[in-house]
């Protein structure tokens, strides 16, 4: 079913490929919705490597190329909103290293994230992202 309305059976589930399922959920060929091509993978952009910090049960490391996107995501308590907090300055790591295209980073603060090109856009802009007594100009 979607949207309450019949689409289709499927009698034998081992049949079924990935394809056939997202063109019955979206109601066309998934090619024709994001024309999706690969690409060659770039240079390391973002690396962190067992970073560890206040909310983080255990050390973090990843690495992100140039031309990739990474999502984190994860149930509440899971340390995502920590490690960005770590990621930007908010909070200082206990271990652990980051680089940005190469160089290390040592970030003590957000204005040091800053300076970096490392900008967080808060979960709750209206409560961390803005001064609400300052001008448009002044948050921006």
């Amino acid at each position: 079913f979607k949207d309450g309305r019949y689409v289709r059976t499927f009698e034998d589930m081992s049949t079924l490929t990935h394809d056939q399922l997202v063109t019955c959920m979206v109601g066309r060929d998934i090619q024709d919705i994001y024309d999706y091509r690969s690409r060659e993978q770039g240079e390391v952009a973002l690396k962190v490597d067992g970073l560890l910090g206040p909310g983080l049960r255990e050390p973090i490391s990843f690495q992100v190329r140039k031309g990739e996107i990474l999502g984190l995501f994860g149930l509440v308590g899971a340390g995502r909103t920590e490690l960005f907090r770590l990621l930007s300055g908010l909070e200082r790591a206990s271990a652990g290293s980051l680089e940005l295209c190469g160089h290390a980073l040592q970030l003590r603060s957000p204005r040091d994230a800053i300076a970096a090109g490392v900008l967080l856009c808060p979960e709750d802009r209206k409560k961390e992202g803005i001064i609400p007594l300052g001008s448009v100009a002044e948050n921006i």
